[in-house]
């Protein structure tokens, strides 16, 4: 399991998000506050409203954990992507 603490840099789009989750083998969760929503859900996604400054975790739990995070955390700090 990998569990990462990121400050959104960018405008995020869900859609991107859950495409992103999709990619790999292994569980994908983003968690901001109490609530804690499965990434490959779209409708999961859409009602957790991140926006840039937020602060999320990215748990990633299975057999491409690592690479996973990795994507995660690069499609919401990269501040060159706009939604």
């Amino acid at each position: 399991m990998v569990k990462k603490t990121v400050t959104v840099g960018c405008v995020v789009s869900p859609a991107l998000l859950v495409q992103s989750a999709c990619m790999y083998d292994c569980n994908t969760t983003i968690k901001m506050g109490e609530k804690s929503i499965n990434a490959k859900s779209l409708l999961g996604m859409m009602s957790l409203t991140i926006v840039q400054g937020d602060v999320v975790e990215v748990i990633t739990d299975g057999r491409e954990e690592t690479e996973a995070s990795h994507q995660m955390i690069r499609s919401l700090t990269d501040s060159k992507k706009v939604g």
